[in-house]
């Protein structure tokens, strides 16, 4: 009995001196090549990101629950190289440029890389802030799980160039501007915004739009099939979705409540091949349009339903200009509907669109 107990004893001691040394390491610099950047020199947390990664042992970090405030800029190295920020995490940025850049000075290389929330960590800037998130020329990055507000002059995020980014499950609120895709010049080489998708997300309460697609004047194609999908919008100051740069963008299965338009094609250039299906427009104005259509070609909204107050504006307004005329669009059961009028040009009414 007393050697089964020294043994037992003895079992217990190995035990919970293995259990000390794991905690330890998990407490470490490193810990199979996740990065803990706090264990990183550095005036504060985007300054001990950035030397976490320069330092060479490993290509993901994770920033640990706490409140971080921060004037240094995330320089997101691109290339498989990994930023997590777990879930109860708050980055408070309070410089006068990007929170993070993605995939910035590096190119040919960027792919494959991302930002990962973990579940809902933070990201809140000022006024005197460009952007949370600036994505530059690369392909297949991601930003996912991410709540960014507080750039209330700026936007939440700004994809200049970036091709095949999947932002999903994030949730952009208070900006001036929710997220931004346009085009980027370097060197003699233009680079469009071709392939995002924007997904399962809720883009809310910023004072102007919630995503917007345009023309940066770099001399690039227009902005490619990218698509918006499956997000709630809710309480955007100008309108949910401005398409003004896009050919063959898809808008379908959203959710829409806010101040402006829906859903606005071609404002003041021409756009080309663009579907608005299967969506849900809840009517709280009584007088603003639902969907607006521009200037460009072959336009497909259909199966989309409207609820609410009963407006006096218009589900679909036609609305073009000098610089060319909205042909080839088709409504077909753009049902249920609560405006007065289902189609519109310049906002009276017409059954032939």
């Amino acid at each position: 009995m007393g050697f089964r107990y020294r043994a037992t004893l003895t079992l217990l001691a190995v035990a919970l001196a293995t259990s000390s040394l794991k905690a330890q390491a998990i407490n470490g610099a490193s810990v199979n090549g996740v990065l803990n950047p706090l264990y990183y020199s550095g005036a504060d947390v985007g300054a001990q990101i950035n030397a976490a990664w320069a330092s060479g042992q490993g290509k993901t970090v994770r920033v640990p629950t706490g409140t971080y405030s921060f004037s240094t800029t995330i320089v997101h190295p691109g290339a498989g190289y990994l930023l997590i920020c777990d879930a109860g995490a708050t980055l408070q940025y309070n410089g006068a440029s990007d929170a993070i850049t993605l995939a910035n000075g590096n190119l040919g290389a960027n792919q494959d890389a991302g930002i990962d929330g973990d579940g809902g960590c933070a990201l809140k800037g000022t006024s005197s802030a460009t952007s949370g998130i600036h994505i530059f020329p690369s392909n297949h990055t991601f930003v996912r799980n991410m709540r960014i507000s507080g750039f209330s002059n700026g936007y939440g995020i700004k994809d200049t160039g970036g091709n095949s980014v999947e932002l999903t499950n994030i949730s952009v609120f208070g900006n001036k501007t929710g997220v931004f895709v346009t085009g980027m010049t370097i060197g003699s080489s233009g680079f469009a915004a071709n392939a995002v998708h924007l997904s399962h997300s809720d883009i809310s309460a910023n004072s102007q739009w919630g995503f917007v697609s345009d023309n940066s004047g770099c001399g690039c194609t227009n902005n490619l099939g990218n698509t918006v999908m499956s997000n709630v919008f809710e309480g955007n100051g100008a309108g949910d979705v401005d398409l003004n740069w896009d050919y063959g963008a898809i808008v379908m299965g959203n959710y829409f409540e806010s101040a402006g338009p829906g859903v606005q094609i071609g404002a003041t250039q021409n756009t080309w091949g663009i579907t608005v299906r299967g969506n849900y427009f809840t009517s709280s104005s009584g007088s603003r349009d639902r969907i607006t259509i521009g200037y460009g070609d072959w336009f497909n909204i259909e199966e989309n339903a409207e609820y609410g107050a009963t407006s006096t504006g218009c589900f679909i307004d036609v609305t073009t200009g000098g610089s060319g005329a909205a042909t080839n669009k088709r409504g077909v059961g753009t049902n249920r509907r609560m405006s007065t009028n289902e189609w519109c040009n310049h906002g009276t009414g017409t059954t032939n669109p």
